[in-house]
């Protein structure tokens, strides 16, 4: 029985149009990324959506309201699949952390599995509840077609720790705003269908 299961990460919002840290903080998408969660439900429309999983954040909500939409699916919102907490550098460009919190930069430099912003998530931890996301998926989804809407940083864990890669080689995967990674399991093996498909955006339409 083949158990399908889509990431999309969710559309640019306005902290990603300002280049700011964003972590967990609520965040409307900007038009772009409006644009970006149509075209993407429109690229997989023939999908047998049964379910919807998404993160908490505001963006992700909104995304993840559109493919119910468009599937009459459920929705589920699920805090393991949340992007990094960020802490203090919440709302901050990487220039800003630089100059507020020289030491956290440097301790993240030497350390980026280990290293937290004050009241933020390591890697390590993030990387902790994603995989709890992933393996309750596993057993709520089985036989079925499901989406998880969530940052690029989550579905990069994911692919880590299918493919057996370390951690801080989770960059090697570029995941663009409306990109589709698809995983499949038949009797219990993972098959990456696609990673990072991204459909095109017109946003003169």
């Amino acid at each position: 029985m083949r158990t399908s299961i889509w990431f999309l990460r969710v559309g640019q919002s306005q902290y990603n149009q300002r280049r700011q840290f964003m972590g967990q903080a609520d965040a409307p998408l900007t038009r772009l990324g409006q644009a970006q969660m149509q075209a993407a439900l429109e690229m997989i429309r023939r999908q047998r959506i049964t379910h919807v999983y998404t993160a908490s954040q505001q963006a992700c909500r909104d995304a993840a309201q559109m493919a119910a939409t468009q599937w009459q699916a459920s929705v589920s919102d699920v805090a393991s699949w949340g992007d990094q907490d960020m802490g203090s550098w919440t709302g901050l460009t990487w220039r800003e952390v630089g100059r507020r919190y020289p030491a956290e930069m440097q301790a993240r430099m030497a350390d980026p599995i280990n290293s937290a912003p004050s009241g933020g998530e390591s890697l390590a931890q993030v990387a902790e509840r994603v995989m709890h996301g992933w393996n309750v998926i596993q057993q709520q989804a089985h036989g079925q077609r499901v989406v998880v809407v969530t940052a690029g940083l989550p579905i990069q864990l994911v692919l880590c720790a299918l493919l057996r890669v370390p951690l801080q080689q989770h960059w090697m995967w570029r995941m663009d705003h409306g990109g589709w990674t698809a995983i499949e399991r038949y009797s219990g093996t993972p098959i990456v269908r696609c990673i990072n498909q991204v459909p095109r955006i017109d946003l003169n339409e």
